[in-house]
Formats: C-alpha cells, sequence, structure tokens
C-alpha cells in the first residue's frame, strides 16, 4: 500500500521532476517553466487515459504468455511498443519545436554542450555489463554462472550497435545544432528540425533499418536462450515482477491528476 502511494505521488508530481531534470540541461526563465509544466500537464492528461490502458494490454500479453511466444509473436509485440513510442514523440514534436524555439542563443548553447556532456559520458562507458546483470538479477533474483557469462556476451555483441547508435546521434545532434544556430528558421527549416527531434525511422535510410531489425531479432533471440535458463525459482521471481508492474499501472491510472 505504501509502495502504491509513493507511485502515485511520484506520477502526480512527474511534471515538476521532468522539469528537474530538464533543468540539468538547461537553465529555463519563469515563463519557460511555467510554459513546460503547463504542456506537460496537458501531456500528462492523455498518457493517463490513452496511454495506459494500452500499457496494461502488452503487459497482460506479456504475463500470460511469456513462458509460450515464440520469435515472431515476441518481435510482433516489439515492433507495436517500437510504433507506440514513436506516435508518442511525433505528437510531442510541436510543443517540442516551439520550446527550443523559445530559447535564446546562451540557452541553446547551453543545452547542446549539455547534450554532448551526457553522450561523452555513455560513450565512455566501463560498465554495461555489471549494470546490466544487476537488471536481470533484480528481476529473477541470483544468476547462476552460465546465465551471467550469456549475459554478458550478449552485452558485448551489443556494443556495435550501441556504437552505431552513438554516432547517428552525434550526427542528428550536430545537424539540430547547425539548425539552432540560425537567425531565423524558414518553413522548410522547422520541417527538417522537427524530423531530427522525432528521429522516425520513416527518413532513415535502408541501411538503418535493417540494422535496428537485426538488433531488435538478436535481442528476442537471446531473450528466448535465456528463457530456456530459469530455475523454477527465477520462474517465480520474474512472475512476481510482471505482478508488481501490473499493480503499477494500476496505481498510475487511478492515480487523481
Amino acid at each position: 500500500m505504501l509502495t502504491g502511494c509513493f507511485y502515485g505521488t511520484v506520477y502526480k508530481n512527474s511534471d515538476r521532476l521532468a522539469l528537474n531534470q530538464l533543468e540539468k540541461y538547461v537553465a529555463l526563465t519563469d515563463d519557460q517553466q511555467a510554459w513546460f509544466l503547463k504542456e506537460f500537464g496537458q501531456v500528462q492528461v492523455i498518457h493517463q487515459s490513452r496511454y495506459l490502458p494500452t500499457y496494461q494490454e502488452w503487459l497482460s500479453v506479456l504475463k500470460n504468455g511469456w513462458k509460450d511466444m515464440d520469435e515472431q509473436q515476441l518481435y510482433e509485440l516489439s515492433m507495436r511498443v517500437n510504433a507506440h513510442w514513436y506516435e508518442l514523440i511525433e505528437s510531442l514534436e510541436p510543443a517540442s519545436i516551439k520550446f527550443l524555439m523559445s530559447l535564446d542563443n546562451s540557452q541553446k548553447a547551453q543545452l547542446i554542450d549539455s547534450i554532448k556532456e551526457k553522450m561523452q559520458l555513455r560513450q565512455n562507458d566501463v560498465d554495461r555489463q555489471a549494470r546490466a546483470l544487476t537488471r536481470f538479477e533484480d528481476i529473477l533474483g541470483s544468476l547462476d554462472k552460465k546465465q551471467k557469462d550469456m549475459i554478458a556476451r550478449h552485452v558485448d555483441k551489443t556494443a556495435f550497435y550501441q556504437e552505431i547508435r552513438a554516432l547517428n546521434n552525434q550526427n542528428r545532434l550536430a545537424a539540430i545544432e547547425s539548425l539552432l544556430a540560425q537567425k531565423q528558421l524558414g518553413e522548410a527549416d522547422i520541417i527538417k528540425l522537427g524530423r531530427y527531434v522525432v528521429n522516425h525511422p520513416r527518413y532513415w535510410p535502408e541501411h538503418r533499418i535493417e540494422k535496428r531489425e537485426r538488433r531488435i531479432r538478436d535481442q528476442i533471440k537471446f531473450m528466448l536462450r535465456l528463457r530456456e535458463t530459469l530455475s523454477n525459482n527465477q520462474q517465480e521471481e520474474l512472475a512476481h515482477y510482471f505482478d508488481e508492474l501490473s499493480d503499477l499501472l494500476v496505481v498510475l491510472k487511478n492515480t487523481k491528476l
């Protein structure tokens, strides 16, 4: 009960939490803060009423079928989640562009520099394996040596995809920085800026789409191999994890904003 109250309070106040995170990247004026809180509040109402039921549906599919779902079923679910993510980001495009255009030159520079710094920290990350093991242990409980080795190999294998993603993000950020440096943006420039911000796959070259496809397939195949190694206790831990997520979504859905 206390946990539910905690997450309900966090969800209710997520506008302020999001603002605090944003201001780690760029200092905002009072007017900009007020605008952000208003926009976030509107998005949150839509998120709660429209998207949380969808998340509950997806979680129910996993909760009831994770033991038996095959690669294609997991792939189709994954693509539905991906499509939702880009739908959500696209819905935020007008507000995102309006926010970027409201920044003065010093704020734009601060924002870009902060993003570059965060990106560099991620590139220099040497603890990906340790964090991956911790995430799996949080869900499954103790892992045996075979499982730890499987996870470590998978993390090493996905390093290539991480490097490609980092390079694409660097190029994307450079394009955004170039557009924001212009004194005035025409309609075509604003459309370009929106595309770089959203980064929808429909504008990607074919080779990027193929790499994403391989990455998703590789991830699913790894999860299926790992599933075959789960002990009875680990299966119970995973079922409990799904139950906790289900309870959390109910709390968030019923939270009065």
